[in-house]
């Protein structure tokens, strides 16, 4: 009697403790900050899951679909691709191929105004698979302060060492906002109004980026959205598209940053004397004159440099606008998480005249923005391929004499010319005369992108077109080099300043 007793207190003994074991795993998943659930081959929530899942999901979980739990709202393909890719992982044999199926499933989600990372493990032992939910709202809602602060650090520190530019970048855009702008809405029917709306907003777009700008690109990355929606636009259309009244808030929101740290009285001049530039025109005007005339040659050698300063007053710098952009674009490519080393210019001094020049030195942020964006590759991309962690750009201005002459190269991974030709005889294009076409005319087009999306940095493929737009007004022209692995060079050559001059006399008259 003794014998058979003590196995049937056995078993008791240990199915207690079995289930004191289940309850204490049942207690510590419930009471951890994780939401713990299962899925079968069919996509449905088993009956088990932690109490953390209905906090996360803001619903209860189990027999429901998980495509529908977690991809709500999502109308823009990921959800079909999510329900392939676990079917997929429920039919594969093999654990290494599956391993690699999950690494593609979707890690981060947003559920009813909660920011949601899952990771996937799958219970061989079982056939389910568990999904791991981590609400990781404030972690989210602080990296994005932070990067804020960053941002607002870097447009301070562009503002005091950029006074200059970044005044007159600033005298532009608000000339833009309050006077270009409206006329050319007014006259937006016209193709060349619309074409010309865009460019500048683009580039403006990259210009106030390039100074680590926050509520102003993206403000105007919304109306780049808005405005490719509507291929042809009526002045309202235009106007309801465009909101000028919330660019310029939003411009003003990121200018009184500047003076709340800096004062007021820094942002006119950047802490120097800043002449309209009326006045400088005037001064500069007198000083030429005076200079061509008997009494100028005549003067004392002191009064001659005075002069020749004042005839240069407003002349544009050539090499140290391309490297303000070049700063701008390493600062770019830590934004990317990528790594750039920082960029010099070689070459020729010139002082331009920035009536003449201005707009095209203006749109060749998108040139710098591009090799980064698509040219420089990942960090670790680069250790694969045998390159140096850092990408490199090299830019060059060059005085040829007879014309102007600017290299920018970068070792990137190249233009990958296939696809931009695939994408333009997608659209309609005859692929012979595509493929017959010089690669300047391919990543100069104007819609056309190597990026099946756009972003805040690129992808409208507007950007190269508002380049070419400003060399086309200049005279000038442009060639573009490329090998798949090692890099691309773009070459632009500028007329003269004499000869720019007659261009834009003709411009004027005609």
């Amino acid at each position: 009697l003794d014998l058979g007793r003590r196995p049937r207190l056995e078993l008791l003994e240990t199915n207690t403790q079995l289930i004191e074991t289940r309850d204490a795993i049942r207690n510590l998943l419930d009471n951890a900050d994780q939401g713990f659930l299962t899925v079968g081959p069919e996509l449905l929530v088993g009956d088990q899951s932690s109490a953390a899942c209905e906090a996360i999901l803001g619903q209860a979980s189990a027999g429901k679909p998980i495509i529908e739990l977690l991809c709500p709202a999502r109308l823009d393909g990921a959800a079909s691709a999510m329900h392939a890719t676990l079917v997929s992982v429920f039919r594969e044999s093999s654990d290494f191929v599956r391993e690699l199926k999950l690494s593609l499933l979707p890690e981060a989600f947003h559920l009813g105004g909660k920011s949601v990372k899952a990771s996937y493990k799958f219970l061989a032992g079982t056939g389910r698979l568990m999904v791991i939910l981590t609400d990781v709202t404030q972690t989210v809602l602080l990296t994005e302060a932070i990067e804020r602060e960053r941002q607002r650090l870097e447009l301070i520190v562009f503002a005091f060492t950029e006074g200059a530019s970044f005044a007159a970048l600033i005298n532009d855009y608000r000339t833009f906002l309050t006077g270009e702008l409206p006329r050319l809405i007014q006259r937006i029917e016209l193709p060349e109004a619309q074409r010309e709306l865009s460019r500048l907003l683009h580039t403006y777009k990259g210009l106030l980026a390039q100074y680590s700008f926050h509520h102003a690109p993206r403000c105007l990355h919304d109306v780049e959205t808005r405005l490719r929606a509507d291929t042809k636009l009526t002045v309202q259309m235009a106007r309801d598209a465009v909101r000028p009244e919330e660019l310029l808030t939003a411009f003003n929101r990121d200018v009184a940053y500047v003076t709340d740290v800096l004062g007021t009285d820094f942002m006119p001049s950047g802490r120097c004397v800043m002449p309209s530039q009326r006045q400088v025109q005037t001064m500069e005007q007198i000083a030429r004159n005076t200079l061509a005339s008997v009494e100028g040659h005549a003067a004392s050698q002191p009064l001659r440099e005075l002069l020749q300063m004042l005839a240069s007053l407003g002349m544009l710098d050539a090499k140290a606008a391309l490297a303000l952009h070049g700063r701008g674009a390493v600062a770019l490519a830590g934004r990317l998480q990528k790594q750039l080393a920082p960029i010099s210019v070689g070459g020729d001094d010139a002082a331009l005249p920035p009536e003449l020049y201005g707009d095209f030195f203006h749109s060749l942020v998108h040139v710098f923005r591009n090799a980064v964006d698509h040219g420089i590759e990942a960090p670790d991309e680069r250790l694969l391929a045998g390159k140096p962690a850092d990408g490199a750009i090299r830019c060059d201005f060059l005085n040829r004499g007879d014309c102007l002459e600017i290299v920018i190269q970068d070792d990137g991974a190249g233009v990958d010319r296939g696809a931009l030709e695939d994408r333009l005889v997608a659209s309609g294009k005859d692929r012979a005369r595509v493929e017959n076409l010089a690669l300047e005319d391919l990543v100069f087009r104007e819609g056309l992108s190597a990026r099946d999306t756009a972003n805040q940095v690129s992808g409208r493929g507007i950007g190269l077109a508002a380049v070419k737009a400003e060399l086309d007004n200049l005279g000038g022209s442009v060639t573009v080099e490329t090998e798949r692995g090692a890099g691309t060079r773009f070459r632009f050559r500028l007329p003269s300043t004499e000869v720019s001059n007659v261009i834009a006399t003709e411009r004027n008259n005609a």
